[in-house]
């Protein structure tokens, strides 16, 4: 930077030049020291125009309009804020001092510059603020504080859950993980060069270092990878019948390996749970859908056996690739930005295939589809491939949900004719399209309570040509379904009871019990049909209504002659609309459960056993309580969904233990065939239920329970009743319990309610191919239900995710309660979130208000992940569990580094039980001052005695500034070293800021007895100077007005002198010397009272005059004139006269 041109003082006109000052300068310490000290002083600031205006000096305005004193003013008014009477409490006048300087810029570079004294009470003001900041700061407060973490808590862009995110610099620097091998780096390279893309099983997580720290070291994200991988080849045990021939063996193996197929087509479901958002980039290439194996390699002769071609139904294959597609499109994350409609158009085959309908499918339900433009669309749609119309009829719908976009509602028309103007007309498409185009429908206006699309999807529930069933109409019962869920969404919770909702209600009552006439003299409707699907749609069109009326359209029977009349299943579907629409009365207890079953049907239960064999009696009553139990514990999971609620939890696996021990108990009647049958139904709901509740928990117990649910399959490997839906239950279950990677959880909106309904309906499927009861797409709409809320705490400074205990205050209704808990976990639903405190002794205090303070909350959704900073004397719960290796217990509370601090001398740091701090101190800190200082000044290797000393001093002033968190004390306290061993050339100041007023004290950034110490050694310092004869000569100078010209040396003494002492100015003492010469003359031997003729008590009387009277008028505004000084000033006056 070039220098201004000033003009040369050699050319100043000397004999005409003015170099006088009006008024005495003020000492700018004492006067800031003045306002701390005494608050009501009322010292106003005068900025440099009104000087000049007072003065009538004329400013050359050289550089401008710039104030030469604006720094001095931006100080000022810190402190002036700092001491402002009005403000009662210290924190908050802290508080208003540190926005202050915020506002003004001053930053630590600028306190950096000011002399110790000034800078002591501003770094004290940011000391108070660091522990509680308050909660509505602005970012560049927290920062100014030190308080990062605080920071970017408060940050409206936080960094969202990325895989790089999770890897600390540790990490990069010396990594866990083992190094690749020569021949790992050149069998990637080969593959790199040859254009192959790297094989994928698609159950990669890739968050290792979230999830090592979520669920520790154990290996259970590992076996539920093994279990739900279904690109490898599996493996099971044979069997061998001694007797049977080799063609026999080899088509009992046929039979084997085709059975296990129907499982590996089911695993899709659980893949795409368990991997959901685990991808949050793409590249630019095709994306690899890993592919299915369906080899199985048999035990004991370990041959691998495959299925004979045509073994396997193609239908099978189709939808089994569908949900293979889904579960590879559902692992890019709905935050990732690179999908667009280029990239979707990219990796569109030549050929359309059941993977990538599936694919888009899951696009749809990330969001993604979204971004397809609509010539896209018509390319996918036009050649009526049903997989595909089906996989972008919904996502589309899913990615719009509850929009009611025009352009998806076109769409959804010239696919579903009920939409259409003449609902007669023959599109030449098949029933199940038509039936995703219905729940199309439901999707796209969820929760808008259109009263169209509501008459439409009422009216196709009892569709004229679906009565009687025919080859052309095998998918009416999916159809049906498809149009009430529909219609459930449509009307979501909206049922009141004005007249045209009372019209649906009696439509919906003649459709469940079909005891009325609608339309016509007979009812033109299958009520096998109608029955459980108008139930549905009449608990999500009255949910969380409380409208006990309603309910009891949907009453139990209680009679043998009413439950003959009506399914065993359809009880199952009333319990659970009975419970969506009183909702508040869902309580995971005995009392509730028990309410919900019809007396008679309980005391029957209960007399079953004195009832003849074989009674049908007996097994109506059963069959009502199994699918009763099952709806209840449904409605329980529905409601703590995500909740980990340790009630339901233990409601539902009593249920869960006791359904399992009925399923696999060995009677071979027919009759007890049905009710196994009915309570394997039952099994599959409660386990679904289940990982419900538990969901992206990795529940230890729950897991054991599904792996031997999983592993059943080879037991029961003939069993005609061992259906393709009880893998699809299982391995949802298996997927909801590590949902995302433990990363997400349920919601229970009533969004998220209707998509869990429609995703886990109890409706099982036969075989892998069967979408004749209910449309196997609709299984993926838990997607729209999943919300994240796994809480991350992340250390600002290192990135790394870490463990940490927090205090969760939420609400249950009126209810208020605290919970502590260790993330990474779960919190509750961030409506019922009030608030999330670390409190813990590692780490900086924080406190998240997500009630009160709408950023908080909407960081919290964006990113859950909760910022924290360690305390430097604390190492982290991964490194240091037990907390026995922080510096508090590797010191043993020694007491000799403040006694160091206070008074430096020679001691052995060998000694001290930190004494190779500077050694380990990259465990405890990555502050680069700390590190460096460490480096430079605490090693023990000091050649001179002073070299030691000062090793010895650093070392202390490190450990106390890590000790305590204050690494801006390093400056001060060799600031304060440097005014012991060394001539000081300015003031030190003596701190006056501390809470203990408010009986809040803490301890201070530099402690009083380390000021009074240095305090100490330079009056012993200045002893020598102030009775040493030639000093006495110079002060008597300076005292009359006659201080000549001084060398250095005594002007430095000089000064130091009068600054220690409070001395007044030179032209204050001429006037007291005067005035004490007058007032001796004028009182001596003078009667009393005008004066006295003791000359003792005469000048002892004018010596408190002038002490009183030099005090009120010097400029420094301290502790006053000392004494000592005013008798050498007396001594010096007569030594110069």
């Amino acid at each position: 930077m070039f220098s201004l041109p000033w003009p040369s003082s050699a050319t100043a006109a000397v004999q005409s030049l003015d170099d006088t000052i009006p008024v005495w300068p003020p000492d700018i310490s004492a006067i800031l020291y003045g306002r701390i000290s005494n608050p009501e002083w009322k010292v106003p600031w005068f900025d440099a125009l009104e000087l000049a205006t007072r003065f009538r000096i004329q400013p050359s305005y050289a550089y401008g309009t710039i104030d030469p004193l604006e720094s001095m003013k931006i100080l000022t008014w810190t402190y002036m804020t700092l001491a402002d009477p009005d403000v009662k409490r210290n924190l908050k006048r802290a508080e208003n001092a540190v926005l202050q300087m915020v506002r003004s810029g001053m930053n630590e570079e600028f306190i950096a510059r000011l002399p110790l004294g000034i800078a002591a009470p501003l770094r004290e003001a940011i000391r108070t603020c660091q522990l509680a900041p308050p909660l509505d700061w602005p970012q560049e407060a927290y920062k100014a504080i030190s308080r990062d973490d605080v920071a970017a808590s408060a940050n409206p862009s936080p960094d969202m859950m990325l895989t790089n995110g999770y890897r600390s610099a540790k990490e990069y620097l010396t990594s866990s993980r083992p190094r690749k091998t020569i021949g790992q780096i050149t069998s990637q390279a080969k593959a790199a060069s040859l254009g192959e893309s790297e094989a994928t099983s698609g159950v990669e997580l890739e968050l290792d270092e979230f999830t090592n720290i979520r669920f520790g070291q154990d290996r259970r994200l590992e076996e539920i990878a093994r279990l739900l991988s279904s690109s490898t080849v599996s493996s099971a045990r044979s069997l061998e019948r001694p007797d049977a021939s080799e063609h026999d063996q080899a088509k009992d193996h046929q039979m084997q390996v085709c059975r296990i197929a129907e499982r590996t087509l089911a695993l899709p479901y659980g893949r795409a749970i368990f991997t959901f958002g685990s991808i949050s980039s793409i590249s630019r290439e095709a994306f690899t859908i890993p592919k299915f194996e369906f080899a199985v390699k048999l035990h004991p002769m370990n041959g691998i056996v495959s299925p004979d071609p045509g073994k396997l139904m193609p239908d099978s294959v189709h939808w089994g690739e569908f949900h293979n597609g889904v579960a590879a499109a559902l692992r890019i994350s709905s935050s990732a930005t690179s999908v667009d409609s280029s990239w979707i158009a990219f990796n569109k085959p030549s050929e359309l295939t059941p993977e990538h309908a599936g694919f888009l499918y899951g696009l749809g339900l990330t969001g993604h589809l979204k971004e397809m433009l609509t010539w896209h669309t018509f390319g996918y749609l036009t050649p009526k491939h049903d997989l595909t119309s089906i996989g972008v009829l919904l996502g589309l719908s899913a990615a719009n949900v509850g929009n009611g976009n025009q352009h998806v509602t076109k769409l959804l028309a010239v696919h579903t004719p009920a939409l259409l103007p003449t609902p007669t007309v023959d599109l030449n498409v098949p029933l199940h399209t038509q039936a995703a185009g219905m729940s199309g429908v439901g999707l796209l206006y969820m929760g808008t309570k259109n009263r169209r699309m509501a008459e439409v999807c009422l009216n196709q529930m009892n569709r004229k040509d679906l009565v009687q069933p025919d080859l052309s109409n095998e998918y009416r019962e999916a159809y049906t379904y498809s149009a009430a869920l529909a219609f459930g969404m449509v009307m979501l919770g909206k049922g009141t009871a004005i007249p045209a909702d009372v019209a649906l209600l009696e439509r919906l009552n003649l459709l469940i019990h079909g005891d009325g006439k609608f339309g016509s003299p007979h009812a033109s409707f299958d009520i096998n049909l109608t029955s459980p699907a108008a139930s549905i749609a009449l608990g999500l069109m009255y949910l969380r209504t409380e409208r006990q009326d309603v309910a009891d359209m949907l009453s139990i029977p209680d009679t043998i002659l009413g439950l003959n009349r009506v399914q065993p299943s359809f009880l199952l579907i009333r319990t659970l609309a009975r419970s969506l629409i009183m909702w508040s009365d869902i309580t995971p207890t005995n009392d509730w459960v028990a309410g919900q079953i019809p007396e008679a049907i309980r005391k029957g239960i209960e007399n079953k056993h004195k009832l003849p064999p074989g009674s049908t009696v007996a097994d109506a009553w059963e069959l009502a309580y199994y699918n009763i139990i099952a709806g209840c514990c449904f409605a329980i999971g529905l409601k703590f969904a995500g909740t980990a609620r340790q009630e339901a939890y233990k409601m539902i696996i009593r249920y869960h233990d006791l359904y399992t021990r009925t399923v696999y108990s060995n009677t071979p009647s027919f009759d007890w065939r049905i009710k196994r049958s009915a309570a394997r139904d039952g099994l599959n709901l409660i386990t679904v239920s289940l990982s419900m509740v538990m969901a992206g928990t990795g529940e230890i117990t729950c897991l054991r329970r599904l792996r031997y649910a999983y592993g059943m399959y080879a037991t029961t490997m003939y069993h005609p009743a061992f259906k393709y839906g009880i893998h699809v239950s299982t391995h949802q279950a298996l997927g909801l319990l590590f949902l995302g990677g433990g990363r997400f959880t349920l919601g229970t909106s009533d969004a998220a309610i209707a998509c869990m309904v429609t995703a886990f309906f109890p409706r099982t499927h036969l075989i892998s191919a069967d979408n004749k009861c209910y449309l196997q797409a609709l299984r993926h709409l838990w997607v729209l239900a999943v919300e994240p809320r796994c809480l991350v705490a992340r250390d600002v400074e290192t990135k790394e995710v870490v463990y940490l205990p927090v205090k969760i205050t939420m609400k249950e209704g009126k209810a208020i309660g605290t919970t502590q808990l260790i993330a990474p976990t779960l919190i509750p639903d961030l409506n019922k979130l009030i608030s999330i405190r670390v409190d813990t002794p590692r780490y900086w205090p924080f406190y998240l208000d997500t009630e009160k303070i709408p950023r908080h909350s909407d960081s919290l959704m964006r990113s859950q992940t909760l910022y924290v900073k360690r305390r430097t004397a604390f190492l982290s719960y991964t490194e240091d569990p037990r907390g026995s290796r922080s510096l508090f217990v590797r010191s043993r509370s020694s007491a000799g580094e403040a006694a160091t601090l206070d008074y430096p001398q020679l001691t052995d740091a060998k000694t001290h039980p930190a004494g190779d701090l500077w050694e380990f101190i990259t465990s405890f800190s990555n502050d680069p001052l700390f590190l460096s200082f460490a480096e430079y000044f605490c090693r023990s290797d000091g050649r001179t005695d002073q070299e030691q000393l000062l090793h010895t001093y650093c070392h202390a002033v490190l450990f106390d500034s890590i000790l305590q968190g204050k690494p801006q004390t390093i400056q001060s306290h060799l600031t304060l070293f440097r005014y012991r061993t060394m001539s000081p050339k300015s003031r030190v100041y003596e701190r006056r800021f501390s809470g203990r007023a408010e009986n809040n004290y803490r301890t201070p950034l530099i402690r009083d007895s380390t000021v009074w110490g240095t305090m100490h050694d330079l009056d012993k310092q200045l002893e020598t100077v102030r009775t040493s004869p030639e000093f006495m000569q110079v002060l008597g100078r300076y005292s009359t007005g006659r201080p000549g010209l001084l060398d250095e040396n005594s002007a430095s003494n000089l000064a130091w002198y009068l600054l220690r002492n409070a001395v007044p100015v030179s032209t204050l003492l001429i006037i007291l010397k005067e005035l004490a010469a007058e007032a001796h003359a004028q009182c001596l031997n003078v009667t009393p009272p005008a004066g006295t003729s003791d000359e003792k008590v005469l000048e002892l009387s004018i010596k408190e005059v002038l002490h009183s009277t030099g005090s009120r008028m010097t400029t420094a505004l301290g502790a006053g004139w000392s004494i000592r000084s005013l008798d050498e000033i007396i001594e010096a006056w007569k030594i110069v006269a």
